[in-house]
């Protein structure tokens, strides 16, 4: 009778720790290269806590609003996992972006806290490095210096809010557009407006490979 009483206690200790599944996490976006184009079929994303792995993806052909990643973190109800990948809430998981089967460095941030069960964020990435602490990818901002003629000294004179060429949009608008800051004719903006039908309107404008409009 003890002995069985005791194998209870046990049983109910153990299951008063052990989680439970819960609905899983949405984590979606953009990663795109220090030059500002997303990454199509030639990079991995990777997420791990403890240098146990919880979710990853290949990159694909994009997605709606030119999304390239999308992966679905499970979840527990907390205290020991149901299964090693398995995740809770206000956990922080690492990163990781790799290309080529090579790790890339990623700004603004590697790090992920874990939402509350069946909740959805958009985490967008970019590899590259950021010296100087703006947003803007080192690599993007050498270019821009490379093309300055020499009115840019360096990176740290490169900042977010100018607009270089003078064509109305910022630094930091050319480079989430996939255009040059360099060249006043590189942007993102409507050139002429036709009528098709009677509810319908044809737009051109400059576009750059692998970046979805809306």
């Amino acid at each position: 009778m003890k002995i069985r009483m005791l194998s209870m206690l046990m049983f109910a200790a153990l299951a008063a720790t052990a989680g439970t599944p819960q609905p899983a996490q949405v984590v979606y976006g953009r990663v795109r290269d220090a030059f500002g184009f997303p990454y199509v079929e030639t990079g991995r994303i990777r997420f791990t806590r403890a240098g146990v792995e919880c979710a990853r993806q290949d990159f694909q052909s994009l997605l709606a609003d030119g999304l390239n990643y999308r992966v679905t973190l499970d979840q527990d109800s907390g205290g020991t996992p149901y299964a090693p990948h398995a995740v809770q809430p206000g956990q922080t998981l690492d990163i990781a972006v790799e290309v080529g089967g090579a790790p890339q460095p990623l700004i603004p941030t590697h790090r992920l806290t874990v939402g509350a069960p069946g909740s959805s964020v958009r985490l967008d990435l970019c590899t590259g490095t950021d010296a100087d602490g703006d947003g803007l990818p080192d690599e993007w901002e050498a270019l821009l210096c490379e093309q300055s003629e020499g009115r840019l000294a360096g990176i740290e004179a490169v900042r977010p809010e100018d607009d270089f060429d003078g064509d109305g949009l910022s630094n930091r608008e050319e480079f989430l557009a996939g255009t040059f800051a360099f060249l006043r004719t590189d942007l993102l903006a409507v050139e002429t407006v036709e009528r098709v039908a009677a509810n319908r309107v044809k737009l051109r404008f400059l576009t750059s490979q692998n970046v979805s409009y809306r």
